[in-house]
């Protein structure tokens, strides 16, 4: 995420820059003559340009992950949209059309989070980006990672039906990409979510309950997702006739949620089991 953040790229060049200077003008002082006056002195100062800009660029990427991994922690763990949104400006106001992998699956957290606020015309504006992105794409393995990024937002916004098509597309490209390890979580991504979609698309209720139920009980994931998938089982729960399981999933999600949009709808639902 560090050409994302202007000014620790800015700090970068900074870096890069001034330990060679700082260090020729002390050898100057010192020595009388001009480091890069031989062949000896030139090839140092290069050696310090290069070794200084990968340094700052090691310790100022890992700060820039760990700013991303706490503007994300406050939307997936703490349920809270604005803490992302609010945080997150300088990010995405970097980030330029064609989007690559990298700056589409920040997007896709980013976009979620503005429909959490009732900010829907901005979450599609960057989704129609992101699917622009897919065609845009030099090649196949980025266009399959914009592609991914892309789903849980088409899910929200257009539905299963065209997540499930998207998911299609994207497992018609996966056998173009050269065959290996690096292929094998895509591709279980894919028919995961093809598993899922095709669920929802078929309106099968039990399959639903059991599949978002799973990811529910999942303590290991992060709490928003465990919500999300709260409020689906919920309504698979409610087309069974499961009041009991209906009733805890939609607790689970008045207790959990946080300030994500789906609370008010969930406690106005139980108020109508009680």
């Amino acid at each position: 995420m560090l050409p994302y953040f202007k000014k620790y790229v800015i700090w970068c060049c900074v870096v890069a820059v001034a330990v060679p200077v700082v260090t020729s003008t002390a050898y100057a002082a010192v020595t009388g003559t001009i480091m890069a006056a031989s062949l000896p002195g030139l090839i140092g100062l290069l050696v310090l340009l290069f070794g200084s800009m990968m340094a700052a660029q090691s310790f100022f990427g890992r700060k820039a992950d760990e700013r991303t991994e706490a503007m994300l922690a406050r939307y997936n763990d703490q349920c809270d949209p604005e803490g992302l949104t609010d945080a997150a400006t300088e990010v995405v106001v970097a980030m330029q059309q064609p989007y690559n992998v990298m700056a589409s699956w920040f997007l896709t957290y980013y976009a979620q989070a503005l429909l959490d606020e009732g900010k829907t015309d901005r979450a599609r504006a960057i989704e129609e980006a992101m699917l622009r992105s897919i065609d845009a794409a030099k090649n196949d393995s980025i266009r399959l990672g914009v592609l991914m990024n892309a789903v849980p937002l088409v899910t929200k916004t257009q539905g299963a039906a065209a997540a499930l098509a998207l998911v299609e597309r994207g497992l018609d490209i996966v056998p173009t990409l050269q065959q290996g390890p690096q292929t094998s979580d895509p591709l279980k991504f894919l028919n995961d979510q093809k598993t899922l979609l095709q669920a929802a698309v078929a309106h099968d209720d039990a399959a639903l309950r059991s599949l978002y139920g799973r990811v529910h009980d999942d303590a290991a994931l992060p709490m928003r997702i465990r919500v999300e998938s709260a409020w689906k089982e919920a309504q698979a729960c409610h087309g069974l006739g499961d009041v009991a399981r209906e009733r805890e999933c939609l607790e689970f999600v008045a207790s959990n949620g946080g300030r994500l949009a789906l609370v008010a709808p969930a406690r106005k639902q139980l108020a109508a089991l009680a």
